[in-house]
């Protein structure tokens, strides 16, 4: 099977969908909300899914790429609702607010799990 690595770009676009996704599953139910490294939420759904490295459409990363993605995921559930002092720049609360904690993209701008952007809307509005 032939594999590669995806662009910045690529890996930016998933790591933000998978915090989605675990975020949905933790209302939803299916993730406990106290889950606090990815390694554990194998127990409760194929984490190795999330991010969308499951979609058909999606080519096979290699193997230090998934691992990237999957070790930021792990960062952002291990500071999961601690107070960070990053004001969302999408509702301009703090963390730790009904919206969920403040996560800090890579561009240095920073968003609410709560305030779920698509990309579309988030580059809309910066």
């Amino acid at each position: 099977m032939k594999t590669y690595t995806p662009t910045n770009a690529q890996l930016e676009a998933a790591y933000e969908k998978a915090v989605r996704e675990v975020t949905e599953d933790i209302e939803a139910g299916r993730v406990p909300a106290d889950v606090a490294h990815f390694r554990d939420l194998h127990d409760y759904v194929d984490a190795n899914c999330y991010g969308g490295l499951c979609d058909d459409d999606n080519a096979v990363w290699d193997a230090d790429s998934v691992n990237a993605l999957q070790d930021r995921v792990d960062a952002w559930l291990a500071s999961k609702g601690e107070p960070m002092g990053t004001p969302c720049d999408w509702c301009e609360d703090t963390a730790n607010t009904e919206q969920g904690a403040v996560y800090v993209r890579e561009d240095g701008s920073a968003m609410h799990l709560g305030c779920r952007l698509s990309n579309d809307e988030w580059e809309a509005r910066r």
